[in-house]
């Protein structure tokens, strides 16, 4: 999967190996995403690093890594949690995708090689129903929305994506009973 020219990025929700899955580790999700994204897209990593005036993707990693850190010492609080996950979604990977000038610059670094950065690329999240547990598919849809397949499905999300990143696709996949 990370081979192939297309991804951008990936993760793949796993509730099997990760039993105590919690809205917390969303900043993991998050984490990940950053690292990936701006390993294969330089504009990504630019304007991430000017969104967020740091100079290295790790200074960003750290930023996200502190957040995470301090909302669980008000983990009993998780709607103050699962807000500040969706939060880091927002200012982490759509802000720097889709903030001006992004679409055009990957548009000419594509150019560049286009059999080696074919366009759309991806953000691929495998398994994203098992980012719920069995407790969180007891709570309310307002508490769903703010965990990794909540983020993922939000109309809004999308529609800025396809309308500011329309070189990145998300692809996302679920058992067939979800």
């Amino acid at each position: 999967l990370v081979a192939h020219k297309r991804v951008a990025a990936y993760h793949v929700c796993d509730a099997a190996r990760n039993p105590g899955l919690t809205v917390l580790d969303f900043s993991l999700f998050v984490r990940s995403l950053v690292w990936q994204l701006a390993e294969k897209v330089p504009a990504y990593k630019g304007a991430l690093l000017a969104l967020r005036g740091k100079e290295s993707v790790e200074a960003v990693l750290d930023e996200i890594g502190d957040k995470m850190r301090a909302g669980m010492d008000d983990a009993k609080d998780k709607h103050a949690a699962a807000a500040a996950a969706k939060s880091d979604f927002e200012t982490f990977v759509v802000a720097p995708l889709t903030r001006d000038g992004v679409a055009d610059e990957v548009a000419r670094w594509a150019a560049e090689d286009p059999g080696a950065r074919p366009l759309p690329l991806l953000l691929v999240v495998d398994s994203f129903d098992e980012s719920l547990d069995a407790t969180d598919r007891a709570r309310s849809r307002i508490d769903l929305d703010k965990t990794i397949a909540g983020v993922l499905s939000d109309q809004d999300v999308h529609r800025r994506l396809r309308e500011r990143a329309p070189w990145l696709r998300l692809m996302a996949t679920s058992r067939r009973d979800i």
